[in-house]
C-alpha cells in the first residue's frame, strides 16, 4: 500500500506534464506545394499558377504572395485577379479588403481543364488599389509534363 503511495504523486505529475503538452501542442501546417506550378514575380507580386491532384479531386488555382516595398500588405484596399486557361476561367475580387497578410491561395476544381498534351496554359491580370490608385500587372504561365493519363476522365477535355 505505501508504494502506490509513493508512485501516486509520481503518476499526477506525468499526468500534468502530459496534459500541458498536449494543450500547448502547435498544429504545424506545412507551406503549400502544390505539384505543378510556374511562378513569377512582378511588381512586388510572386504568382503562381498551379495545377494540384489533391485526394480524389485536382485543383487548378493561383498563389499570391506580395513581397515588395512599396506598401504594407495590410495597407491594400481592394483586390481583385482574372485568370483565364485553355478550357477555362475563374477570379477572385475583395473590393474591401480588411487585414490582408501578404498571402493568398485562391482554387478550384479542374473541370476538363487538362488536355492529352499534359500542357496547360493560363493567362492572369491582377488588379489591387492602395492609397486611392490602382495598379496591374499581367502574366501569361506555362504548366507542362503533367501526366495527363493518370487523371480521371472528368479532368481531361
Amino acid at each position: 500500500m505505501s508504494d502506490v503511495k509513493q508512485l501516486l504523486p509520481l503518476l499526477f505529475i506525468a499526468l500534468m506534464i502530459g496534459g500541458v503538452v498536449w494543450f500547448m501542442q502547435d498544429e504545424y501546417e506545412p507551406p503549400f506545394e502544390p505539384a505543378y506550378y510556374d511562378e513569377v514575380n512582378e511588381e512586388g507580386w510572386q504568382m503562381r499558377f498551379f495545377l494540384d491532384p489533391e485526394d480524389d479531386e485536382v485543383h487548378i488555382g493561383i498563389q499570391l504572395n506580395y513581397e515588395g516595398d512599396t506598401f504594407e500588405p495590410d495597407q491594400l484596399e481592394k483586390l481583385e485577379f482574372f485568370v483565364n486557361h485553355e478550357t477555362g476561367s475563374f477570379y477572385y475580387q475583395d473590393l474591401d479588403v480588411e487585414g490582408f497578410a501578404g498571402e493568398l491561395i485562391h482554387k478550384e476544381v479542374c473541370d476538363a481543364c487538362l488536355d492529352e498534351s499534359g500542357r496547360l496554359v493560363g493567362s492572369m491580370m491582377i488588379n489591387w488599389q492602395m492609397n486611392g490608385e490602382a495598379e496591374s500587372v499581367f502574366h501569361q504561365f506555362v504548366l507542362t509534363d503533367i501526366p495527363a493519363e493518370e487523371y480521371p476522365d472528368d479532368v481531361r477535355e
